[in-house]
């Protein structure tokens, strides 16, 4: 077996579907099974795959919602392949993005992971990568220098040409592991609900002197979910995430100085946006802050 396909479901039936059909419309020249985890949707999507696709696809149906990369660590149990490739049900391929990602692995050895370039639904470049390991660099330093950093330092989420790039880490989103790499380092940190679980696998894949690869060629839609709502449940899950990965890979001293940066750079915007009179930008880094705050603080 060339790859196991491996597919988180929580009530998302319709889009885990869609991302299946994309699958077997798209994909050719290799060996595949697909594999379904689901995490205790209310929604059970056993009846609409089996009336699809039969016993074509692997479904793991578990009693509890144990988060993003524990329900892929068990898929990753049964999983026959020499690669492993994790992807979201809110994807679609573009085009044969598997087989070009599994031939790029099998021609350069010393690749642990990779993915391709991710677009949204109007097929414009989204985030598929941290170009270096995701850290106090790329996000706290933004914020507080009020985004003027990346006018001299560029740290782009996406590949615009056609090389393939060796980055800090791949996208959640789409990504492929070798399994002999993840027998050596290790699966997802099961201290990780939802969020920087990649980012942490990346680390160690990087530690033990692998590497994570962005191949442009390879080329899959991403849709992402934008209720309110959701969005705020989602973003305490990202800081708890963010939290554990800076902890685990540099330290607690590293995450209170990365938080005092932090906060530092939402005062200063709040500030900024008070004086511009923007209100709406105001009241979203005054929520940020008090996110952060819920978060780490309450």
């Amino acid at each position: 077996m060339d790859v196991s396909i491996i597919l988180v479901n929580y009530n998302t039936t319709r889009l885990l579907l869609q991302a299946i059909d994309s699958i077997y419309e798209k994909s050719a020249g290799f060996t595949f099974e697909v594999i379904v985890v689901d995490n205790n949707s209310s929604e059970n999507p056993e009846k609409e795959i089996r009336e699809k696709y039969g016993d074509q696809i692997t479904l793991i149906s578990l009693s509890e919602n144990i988060g993003f990369g524990k329900a892929n660590n068990e898929g990753i149990k049964i999983a026959k392949g020499r690669y492993i490739f994790l992807l979201n049900t809110d994807t679609y391929l573009i085009n044969n993005a598997i087989y070009i990602l599994m031939q790029y692995m099998d021609t350069h050895l010393d690749v642990g992971s990779c993915g391709g370039n991710l677009y949204n639904a109007q097929l414009q470049h989204t985030y598929s990568y941290h170009k270096i390991p995701y850290g106090i660099r790329s996000y706290e330093i933004s914020e507080l220098t009020l985004g003027f950093s990346r006018r001299f330092v560029k740290y782009p989420f996406y590949n615009t040409s056609e090389n393939a790039i060796e980055v800090g880490n791949i996208s959640g989103a789409d990504m492929m592991l070798r399994k002999s790499v993840l027998d050596t380092v290790g699966t997802f940190d099961p201290d990780f609900f939802m969020y920087c679980e990649e980012s942490e696998l990346s680390w160690r894949i990087r530690k033990a002197g692998y590497k994570n690869i962005n191949v442009p060629q390879a080329k899959i839609v991403h849709l992402e979910g934008k209720s309110s709502k959701i969005v705020e449940h989602r973003k305490l899950m990202e800081l708890d995430g963010r939290k554990k990965y800076y902890i685990k890979t540099r330290g607690i001293l590293y995450f209170k100085i990365a938080n005092i940066l932090l906060l530092c750079g939402v005062t200063l915007r709040c500030i900024l946006y008070t004086l511009n009179n923007n209100r709406k930008l105001k009241k979203e880094y005054k929520k940020f802050g008090g996110l952060i705050y819920k978060a780490y603080y309450k």
